[in-house]
């Protein structure tokens, strides 16, 4: 009988070994994932296809994954019980949705998900794979890490904790991994590390010194931290610090596919505000948070935002086109900004750029009139206007900037 050497997805995906084609004679290799059998094991093995899947979009690479024949020897992965349902780009996360056709193994469930995970991890800027089906009622959060080549199914099990830091800069978030025995309280585990790794390797939690953790639990999606007083008394009145310690804190805990969003706590009593962020409806992970991918077409760019009426800066990785101009594309970041957390778009929503240019260092900016309309006061006008110039004056090449709304000259 064949012997399938696929653990528990809560622990790690195991495979006998990775067969490679001969790529030489092919341009732009990528290579699919499939099933291949070899002596009294099923193993995942790799074809070779010509493709330049970095300048495609991703739905795009899984359908074409999904139609492309296996090779000789090989079969497919994904069985056609499973149907492509949605798929989409999150950060640093592909989310893949299936519909589900009739009955499906949960072994073969297991083998899809993670040839299709082997294939989509080669992509740049995708750091884990979130995959579930319709009918299944779980989601299945896969990264390089979690599929091993080797047979280690003598050896104890290791589970990946994943333990978020701020950078230098204090503007992205930074990764540490762990790889650990099985963890009962993984929680509580985690908020251990961060209080009291904070300094180790250079990194910095953020998390005010002193912080100690009072209580932690976890129900219905929802992750209570209680902290001790020092997490408000020792905070820096500093949106970048509050935002660094909080999203620690938060990006590392709904790593666990158990937890959405976190409650802060301090001292036995809900937290509703620090002096910046707003926590009283709970707080979701945040991907763009996370380290900003590297790259000629991305923009380290800082928006200039408004948290309790005052201009804050918030870090975002801008994708570049040749389509616009840097400043065209900044502004529309700017004004696609969501509010979360008490971090608001200073623009009026509905705003729209009718032109941009820039002349002598002067970039001319004209809105439609929603700029305008959708201020209630002169100081949100007042905040509009800062965050527009603060934003296009971030560039080398933007030194003033005159703002119009439907040509003209707003009073």
């Amino acid at each position: 009988m064949k012997r399938i050497l696929v653990a528990l997805f809560a622990l790690c995906l195991l495979f006998s070994s990775c067969r490679k084609q001969d790529n030489t004679d092919i341009a732009s290799p990528f290579s699919f994932y499939h099933i291949a059998a070899q002596g009294n094991e099923t193993v995942i093995s790799s074809q070779i296809v010509s493709l330049d899947a970095n300048n495609l979009p991703l739905k795009e690479v899984v359908l074409r994954y999904m139609q492309e024949p296996a090779a000789q020897g090989l079969w497919h992965a994904i069985p056609a019980a499973l149907q492509l349902e949605s798929c989409e780009k999150q950060g640093e996360t592909a989310v893949i949705v299936f519909k589900q056709r009739g009955v499906l193994a949960k072994i073969d469930r297991t083998l899809a998900f993670a040839c299709l995970s082997k294939t989509i991890l080669q992509l740049d800027g995708i750091e884990r794979v979130s995959l579930s089906t319709d009918l299944a009622g779980e989601t299945v959060v896969l990264t390089q890490k979690d599929i091993l080549l080797i047979d280690t199914g003598a050896q104890d099990p290791l589970e990946d904790i994943v333990l978020y830091f701020a950078d230098a800069d204090r503007r992205y978030l930074v990764r540490e991994t762990q790889s650990v025995a099985p963890i009962a309280d993984k929680p509580r585990y985690i908020m251990e590390q961060l209080l009291s790794l904070h300094d180790a390797n250079a990194l910095r939690s953020g998390i005010p010194a002193g912080t100690r953790l009072l209580d932690i639990n976890v129900q219905n999606g929802v992750c209570t931290v209680d902290l001790s007083s020092e997490f408000v008394e020792n905070m820096a009145e500093d949106f970048a610090a509050e935002r660094m310690a909080v999203y620690s804190i938060v990006n590392s805990l709904t790593q666990l596919p158990e937890i959405s969003t976190v409650d802060f706590w301090v001292s036995g009593a809900p937290q509703e505000r620090l002096r910046f962020l707003d926590l009283r409806m709970g707080v979701a992970r945040n991907e763009q948070v996370i380290v900003a991918p590297s790259g000629e077409d991305v923009l380290d760019a800082t928006l200039y935002c408004v948290c309790n009426e005052e201009l804050v800066e918030v870090p975002r990785a801008v994708s570049l086109s040749q389509d616009s101009t840097t400043a065209q594309q900044l502004l529309e970041a700017l004004l696609a900004f969501e509010s979360v957390n008490g971090i608001a778009n200073a623009v009026p929503q509905g705003t729209k750029i009718l032109s941009l240019r820039i002349e002598n260092n002067l970039c001319v900016v004209d809105f439609t009139r929603e700029f305008i309309d959708g201020c209630q006061t002169a100081q949100q006008e007042d905040l509009a206007a800062r965050a527009v110039i603060a934003t296009l004056t971030a560039l080398e090449d933007i030194t003033s900037v005159e703002i119009l709304v439907e040509g003209l000259t707003p009073q």
